[in-house]
């Protein structure tokens, strides 16, 4: 269990610096700009004037937190940085959970 939170706590502050000081890419802020068009509705992601197909998903993560918290690159960042957390959180619970279970099991 420390070493888990001890993870987390490092990799929250390691996200965090590095949300703030790297450096973007065009296409980074077009996805983030596309978000907010389509969470808003001003855009549908599977009008013809967008070529490609993309999952609709990722879009609408990135653009609900513009919606909440802004319109800032730091924003989405910070959502994803969350979200990684979660699901390594998730994932460390259920690993946690099943361990007992694998000690039971009898090899022959």
């Amino acid at each position: 269990m420390f070493w888990s939170a001890l993870a987390a706590a490092l990799y929250c502050v390691q996200g965090r610096v590095l949300a703030e000081r790297m450096v973007t890419w065009a296409d980074e802020s077009a996805y983030v700009h596309l978000g907010y068009l389509s969470v808003t509705g001003q855009i549908s992601l599977f009008q013809d004037e967008l070529t490609g197909s993309r999952m609709p998903l990722p879009f609408w993560t990135v653009g609900g937190s513009q919606v909440l918290w802004g319109r800032s690159l730091l924003a989405a960042r910070l959502t994803g940085l969350g979200l990684g957390l979660s699901m390594a959180s998730r994932r460390s619970a259920e690993h946690r959970l099943e361990t007992p279970m694998r000690a039971c099991v009898v090899r022959r």
